[in-house]
């Protein structure tokens, strides 16, 4: 990843958080599109799992069975929920592969409705050198921007709000005694009988719940990315000290996010002959 994007802190002042911007400074590699197809693959569904259920399917029904995963084809399905969900694994991607984060748990895994996002913190991430807590909220947008409805009535330059939104989300369960996201984890954990990991978690957010940062991912399709979203955070009272501002802005993000989840089908057939 390292070798397709790079990293730079926007020098501003009069910001109450940190910018970092990350754009693209070569072509993006098929070797890393098939490790974001990896990624997503893993984080909608358990591989040891996965590999038992498909081991005697054959290929015509495991390309279905792939498909329905991310429930593409269903009618009704929110595309922005979709990419969504992409935003979610690219960033914890980037924040394990850069940053060494390590992710207990993609909820997007536990997703009810495949067509609905899971209402809580989008990721939870670890980072065991200085032993934090990170909160990530994410949001990606491959498309124009609109302004938002209520009520039937539009609300004027509202499609400036993605990241005014986003921390309004993060310091709800950033500031709660109790996040939903750590009894969530903990209750997934529980209803797999994965009571060492459930243990070991709970430790550690007991021991480290004093450490806690917040970050904000902004990815976006380069030509609709607008600098007012920035500005329009900026009139937000930040709470959370040192709060970081991701921005990521990949020439074709819409053609990329197609091509990693068409991708996910090979990784299947790959993984069914293992």
């Amino acid at each position: 990843m390292q070798d397709w994007l790079e990293e730079k802190e926007r020098i501003c002042s009069g910001l109450n958080f940190k910018v970092i911007d990350i754009s693209e400074k070569n072509e993006i590699s098929d070797f890393l599109e098939r490790q974001i197809a990896f990624e997503l693959l893993q984080a909608f569904y358990p591989f040891e799992g996965l590999k038992r259920r498909i081991k005697n399917m054959p290929l015509e029904d495991l390309e279905n069975f792939v498909k329905k995963i991310f429930s593409p084809h269903r009618q009704g399905y929110d595309s922005s929920v979709r990419a969504g969900d992409w935003g979610e694994v690219f960033s914890g991607l980037y924040l394990q592969q850069i940053k060494e984060h390590v992710i207990p748990l993609y909820k997007i895994r536990y997703k009810h409705r495949n067509n609905k996002s899971v209402q809580m913190l989008d990721l939870l991430t670890f980072k065991e050198n200085d032993n934090s807590i990170h909160f990530n909220e994410i949001k990606t947008r491959s498309s124009a921007l609109k302004d938002m409805k209520k009520n039937g009535v539009t609300i004027a330059n509202s499609k400036y709000d993605v990241a005014k939104n986003a921390y309004e989300e993060l310091i709800a369960e950033y500031n709660a005694d109790t996040p939903l996201i750590y009894s969530f984890i903990s209750r997934m954990f529980d209803n797999n009988q994965n009571y060492d990991l459930a243990d070991q978690f709970d430790e550690y957010i007991k021991a480290n719940n004093n450490n806690k940062k917040g970050n904000i991912f902004l990815l976006f399709e380069k030509k609709y990315w607008d600098n007012e979203i920035i500005d329009k955070l900026n009139t937000v009272e930040i709470e959370i000290k040192d709060l970081k501002v991701i921005v990521i802005l990949i020439n074709d993000l819409k053609s990329l996010i197609e091509t990693t989840y068409q991708l996910t089908i090979d990784i299947a057939k790959e993984l069914k002959y293992e």
